[in-house]
């Protein structure tokens, strides 16, 4: 039996990384995006992350509706020819029995020219751009909403970008094209 690196050796993190590059940057427990349902559908990414204090189940959904000047929470008024979509995280502990901590999750914006982080208000009224929570109880959820950061509104659906979200430390991903 051949041995591998330990799981915390650099050699490791180097080998994830460059596989999870190149596999797209994707979980193998990912489902892809559901397809829109028609003009302004909102569109969605869900999969299951397993981390070092627990395993969930997370969903990000971005649109429903029409590009706006005002998306939503945590969205200021967009300058001219500009507007923004709804965000939608929810993150599920898929422990029975147990609480666990919030993973530490990044949402951004990706365009071919940049990275925007997208803005989330907690369920404490707090909008960031890394959302947390205490603790998530078994079986329970949190929702956070937010809304892209600008986008041009003379942009075709789904050439505007996607959102994507990551876990520090971790290979999980979620993609979803911005409709």
């Amino acid at each position: 039996m051949r041995k591998f690196a330990p799981l915390g050796s650099p050699l490791f993190v180097i080998v994830v990384a460059c596989v999870a590059v190149a596999c797209g940057s994707r979980s193998a427990d990912r489902t892809a995006s559901s397809p829109p349902s028609g003009p302004g559908a909102a569109r969605t990414a869900v999969g299951e992350a397993t981390t070092v204090d627990g395993r969930y189940r997370i969903a990000l959904s971005v649109g429903e509706g029409s590009l706006s000047a005002n998306a939503g929470p945590c969205s200021s008024a967009p300058a001219a020819g500009r507007g923004r979509l709804p965000v939608r995280l929810t993150v599920t502990n898929l422990a029975p029995d147990l609480t666990v901590p919030f993973p530490p999750v990044r949402v951004e914006l990706v365009t071919d020219a940049r990275r925007d982080q997208v803005l989330l208000r907690e369920p404490s009224g707090t909008c960031t751009f890394t959302p947390r929570v205490a603790g998530i109880g078994p079986g329970e959820s949190v929702t956070f909403d937010g809304a892209t950061p600008e986008i041009d509104a003379s942009s075709r659906p789904g050439v505007a970008g996607r959102c994507e979200l990551s876990i520090s430390e971790n290979p999980f991903s979620l993609a979803v094209v911005v409709p």
